[in-house]
């Protein structure tokens, strides 16, 4: 897939997520991890750190490490934000540099604003990042989890769980069945960021299920 087809210009992502990082004594720490593999970029893209890949990395590694570079709650989600910055798809080797923003609500930001764009699910669809083969999980299993989560403030119907998929991005790596079936790895993945109803995109619901 090439980037050159996208509404998001390189200009505006530049824009997105330019700005320096201030280092908390706790961050300098979880930082210090990985200061051989990470480094400020000093020639002409000033708005960018480097990491340099160790043997073993994919995207997903590399974005938990960035959370702990910046102190933040440890995630995989912000691969396409690294995806995006670098070009991708390509096949990883040690010593390849990987840019990521200098700060991390750059980072956040650029993830959010390719997944509103539609860029992300392309990537996802047109290199079968999770294969033709969909993992299956319990319709009711899923219900009943966000039932438990939203309360009465959410009508938990299909589409509801399909929207809950798709701001994780497990939307192509999940399908719902009527089976009792589920990898258990996914409440982790389901449960390590809450959206919010707003964060969804839906109307909040009263116990009637009527919209309010």
């Amino acid at each position: 897939m090439k980037n050159k087809n996208l509404v998001i210009s390189r200009k505006m992502i530049s824009l997105l997520v330019a700005g320096g990082i201030v280092l908390t004594p706790m961050t300098m720490v979880l930082a210090n991890s990985y200061k051989e593999n990470i480094q400020i970029n000093q020639q002409e893209e000033k708005n960018y750190y480097e990491y340099c890949v160790v043997k073993g990395d994919n995207l997903s590694q590399i974005s938990r490490k960035l959370c702990f570079f910046f102190g933040e709650d440890v995630s995989t989600k912000y691969w396409p934000a690294l995806a995006f910055l670098n070009d991708f798809p390509k096949v990883l080797q040690p010593g390849d540099i990987i840019k990521f923003p200098k700060s991390f609500e750059g980072l956040v930001l650029l993830n959010e604003t390719l997944r509103k764009e539609n860029w992300t699910a392309k990537y996802i669809q047109n290199n079968n990042i999770y294969g033709k083969k969909k993992n299956l999980v319990s319709r009711s299993i899923m219900a009943a989890l966000l039932e438990d989560i939203y309360g009465d403030s959410a009508c938990v119907d299909d589409d509801f769980i399909l929207k809950y998929l798709d701001v994780h991005g497990l939307l192509d790596e999940y399908e719902l069945t009527e089976e009792d079936s589920y990898k258990p790895d996914i409440f982790f993945q389901l449960t390590e960021w809450i959206p919010t109803l707003d964060e969804l995109e839906l109307e909040k619901t009263v116990s009637t299920g009527k919209t309010l």
